[in-house]
């Protein structure tokens, strides 16, 4: 086991060339990812902070009340809310709030699209199924490493890392989806109607007990095109064929045999 202890891999070498190399080389490209992201953070933090605290917690409290008809939740928000503002955090609470948003919706605009191409290709979602799994394995505080060496101190890194442990969530829930309605080839198509109403074998009947000394008549299914056409006479019994039956006559007693209904 000495040769497998003593020849080591240059993992930690190979990773550091690769990040001087994207700092020296690619140092504009994410500069620039940083400020376009940090601006519209920052631009959402100043419109919520346009905002007086009681009424943007009014406005909260409300729209969970619109959303799930609980006062229990909007209750537990308006106290926590009025909380944060007795210790003084407001604008930290904003901020953070303002991150989450943004994050959800990077990861809505994103993991949707993805996740209806892996529910339309089996071996998309196939091929992807192990990196999520990994990216919402690894803890999130691990994005932050790789995204504060590259990006900078800031709001950007924290951006970066929840998106990256979040988007997952939409992308296998659209293919879940998928898989659980059922398929349109399973539903049963009617019988067609004729213009009686009742189809070409008459309303159902209900099952009647056998009785000693009785046969019972099945009658024929036969569409009206296909009988052929003919003169009043004929034309009276096809329309006295497409009637409904009469029901039975009732039996006095079970072992008397009663006359055979005619059709």
């Amino acid at each position: 086991m000495e040769w497998l202890t003593d020849n080591k891999i240059p993992l930690g070498k190979s990773i550091k060339t690769l990040t001087n190399f994207l700092n020296d080389h690619a140092a504009w490209l994410f500069d620039f990812i940083s400020n376009v992201l940090g601006f519209l953070i920052e631009g959402l933090i100043d419109l919520m902070l346009l905002f007086p605290p009681l009424v943007l917690i009014a406005l909260l409290a409300a729209g969970a009340y619109w959303l799930h008809r609980s006062w229990v939740l909007s209750l537990g928000i308006l106290l926590s809310m009025l909380l944060i503002i007795n210790l003084g955090y407001w604008e930290e609470t904003i901020q953070t709030l303002s991150l989450v948003v943004f994050s959800t919706a990077v990861c809505m605009a994103v993991g949707v699209p993805v996740g209806i191409a892996s529910a339309h290709r089996p071996w998309l979602y196939t091929g992807i199924r192990p990196v999520l799994d990994l990216m919402q394995t690894i803890p999130t505080f691990v994005y932050l490493i790789p995204t504060l060496i590259l990006f900078g101190l800031g709001v950007v890194p924290g951006l970066i890392s929840t998106v990256i442990f979040a988007i997952p969530a939409p992308i296998r829930t659209i293919p879940r989806y998928a898989s659980t309605r059922p398929a349109s080839s399973s539903v049963s198509t009617p019988t067609a109607p004729t213009s009686s109403g009742f189809s070409a074998c008459g309303p159902p009947r209900a099952a009647e007990p056998p009785s000693p000394g009785r046969k019972t008549a099945t009658p024929a299914c036969t569409s009206s095109s296909s009988r052929p056409a003919g003169n009043g006479t004929s034309g009276s019994s096809e329309a006295a064929s497409r009637e409904p039956p009469s029901p039975p006559p009732p039996r006095s007693s079970p072992s008397r045999p009663s006359t055979p209904t005619a059709w």
